[in-house]
């Protein structure tokens, strides 16, 4: 939601419920704490090992989280931030690289079937924290949506 400008705030204030209901209110001044104030930078990690460490390397760290076996032993499923989203992986083991089987929104978690032929997955939008459900097979190539993202958290 916009916020409305200081003026015409007061000036709507004054005609609703005038004057002086208003006389008593604060005057918003500049933060006191310049120093308080975050500034943007460019993300440039040191070398390693250098003194004083920096949070930087850490969080450009990317890889594969939540690896898991599937129950019938052919496939490896994990989730990666490569894309810069948290996207699922699989891996059919012995057969050459991994395939990114997910796209768009954000994979917050994940299980195999018992079966080993599909996955469950839940994804969210923009880290919402308000998921939806699919069904997709180890390959990729079919995807069923059992729900949608929800208004409410689940």
């Amino acid at each position: 939601m916009q916020r409305l400008p200081r003026k015409l705030a007061l000036t709507l204030l004054l005609t609703v419920i005038g004057p002086a209901a208003v006389a008593d209110t604060p005057e918003v001044t500049e933060w006191p704490y310049p120093d308080d104030i975050p500034e943007a930078s460019s993300a440039a990690p040191g070398i390693a090992g250098e003194l004083p460490y920096d949070i930087v390397r850490f969080l450009m760290t990317r890889g594969p989280t939540n690896v898991s076996l599937s129950p019938d032993g052919r496939h490896l499923a994990y989730r990666s931030t490569e894309t810069g989203k948290p996207q699922l992986y699989t891996l059919e083991l012995g057969a050459g690289t991994p395939e990114q089987i997910t796209f768009g929104r954000a994979v917050t978690s994940y299980s195999w079937a018992p079966a080993g032929d599909r996955l469950l997955y839940a994804a969210d939008r923009n880290g919402n924290e308000r998921e939806g459900y699919t069904l997709i097979t180890p390959d990729g190539r079919q995807e069923q949506q059992l729900s949608r993202s929800s208004s409410a958290f689940l």
